[in-house]
This record gives structure tokens, sequence and C-alpha cells, in this order.
């Protein structure tokens, strides 16, 4: 418990001088809110995974930074919007989960679909340009919530999504492959409440060891 209160602390300090770095920024300045946001989203997520106390808060927390870094990136009409995007998604499956429900429904999870493919169409068009752990990592993240999204869990989904999470290693180094497996802890913590779910991600992280 010490250590997680510690590192809430730490958390908090982080955020804290991220908000005074936007309050402080001059307008030509603010095409690095793309990356601040995303970084702020990211400080919330760790909130949200290492404390249940204000997990919800945290998540919408973070939901809100991604989303901030993937609409200024639009904005601006350059700089890397697949991941905070996928961001903003991975979000929405944890709120879902978190009020006990097995993803968005109705019109969010139509929606939730064609933001994937937004986000598919861009990787995608890195992937063509230049393959690289990252955008092969996204490409298996999208198959990862997708089946997720549209509650599909076959074997053969099962296969396809641990292939391209196999293909992305060998492109990255033990470091950049850890940060994968971590978003998928991350998802299983935040799936507890589901647990055929949380036991499917468990499962998936098994079998990337």
């Amino acid at each position: 418990a010490a250590g997680r209160d510690e590192a809430k602390a730490q958390i908090d300090a982080a955020i804290e001088r991220l908000q005074n770095l936007f309050e402080t920024m001059l307008p030509e300045k603010q095409a690095a809110t793309i990356e601040r946001r995303s970084i702020e989203g990211s400080a919330y997520k760790r909130r949200a995974w290492i404390s249940e106390e204000s997990r919800a808060g945290d998540l919408a927390r973070m939901r809100e930074a991604y989303l901030g870094a993937y609409q200024r990136r639009d904005e601006l009409g350059y700089g890397d919007f697949a991941y905070p995007l996928l961001n903003v998604l991975a979000a929405d499956l944890a709120i879902a989960w978190q009020a006990g429900k097995a993803g968005p429904s109705g019109a969010a999870k139509t929606s939730f679909n064609q933001q994937l493919e937004i986000a598919k169409a861009e990787v995608e068009r890195s992937y063509n340009e230049n393959p690289t752990f990252w955008n092969t990592v996204m490409l298996a993240e999208i198959k990862l919530y997708g089946a997720l999204n549209n509650r599909q869990n076959s074997g053969s989904e099962r296969d396809e999504i641990v292939d391209g999470y196999l293909e992305a290693r060998k492109r990255s180094s033990p470091r950049e492959f850890e940060s994968a497996l971590d978003q998928i802890d991350f998802m299983a913590e935040m799936a507890k409440p589901m647990p055929a779910i949380n036991q499917s991600l468990t499962q998936l992280r098994g079998r990337l060891n």
C-alpha cells in the first residue's frame, strides 16, 4: 500500500508539472500539446492501473487527455493520431468494463468500430511505407480492440492477434515489447469486473511470455 501511495504521489506531481506547462505555453508552441496531452493521458492511465479508489475518474481523465491529443492533431493536420486514438478506445473499453458491461453498446459500439477503422487506415499507411515495431504492434492492438468491442473470441481470432504481437516482437527491443505487454496487463486489470474478458486477456498475455 505504501508503494502504491508513493507511486500515486509521483504521478500526481508529474501531472501537475504538465498542467503548469500547458498554462504557460505560447500559442506558437502548442503543437507540442499533442505529445504532452498524450503524456498526461499516460499518467492518468498509470494512476487508474494502481489505484481502485479513483479509477473511474482517472479513466475519464485518461480518455479526455488522449482525446485532446487526437483532436489537436486533427486541427493541425500533422503528427501521429493513431496512438492517442487507440488509447481513447482503450479507455472506452475500460470504462465499460468497470461499469459491469461487456463493452460499448448501440451507437457507441458503432462509433468505436468507425474510429478503429480510422486508426487502422493511418497505421496501415505508415506500415506500408516503413514497417516498424510501433506500427506493427498497433495493428495487433487494433485487432485486439476490435475483437473485444465486437465480443469475438474464436480460436482463429485469438491466434491472429497473437501472431500480430509476435510479428511486432521481431522488430522490437525487449523494452519496447515490454510496453506492449504493459498495455495488455493494464487492459486485463481493467477487465477484472468481467471475468471472461479478464481471462481472455490474461491468456493472451501468457502466450506472449
